[in-house]
């Protein structure tokens, strides 16, 4: 998953993890079995967000993954803390996230957007 956010307006809504629940949802249908991101360890809106969504901290393993770490590398983005992987298993039927994700409307889920996951 590549970049979430939420209108400063619209923080603390639940906005933000319908979202990533309907990108779980989204990569469960087209067959995919993880979702990953990678995000800042101690910005309390990234990774202790995602953990609270499922997702849990891994090192980089596939070739993908080692590139985008070389990638924050050359652009710096250390300097403002630590990064981190993180991954969630999105195989499970009946995964919780159709229940979030089913009081999206339709105008709505355009403001979801994502890019990358893993099968």
């Amino acid at each position: 998953m590549e970049q979430l956010s939420v209108a400063p307006g619209d923080a603390r809504k639940g906005w933000g993890r319908a979202l990533v629940e309907a990108a779980k949802i989204q990569a469960q249908k087209r067959g995919y079995h993880r979702i990953s991101l990678r995000t800042y360890a101690d910005v309390p809106w990234n990774a202790p967000f995602y953990a609270s969504a499922g997702f849990v901290e891994e090192e980089p393993a596939t070739q993908f993954h080692r590139s985008l770490v070389g990638i924050e590398g050359e652009l710096g983005l250390d300097r403002y803390g630590r990064r981190v992987q993180m991954v969630a298993h999105v195989e499970a039927p009946g995964c919780i996230c159709r229940a979030v994700a089913s009081g999206i409307r339709a105008s709505e889920r355009g403001r979801m957007g994502w890019i990358q996951h893993e099968q």
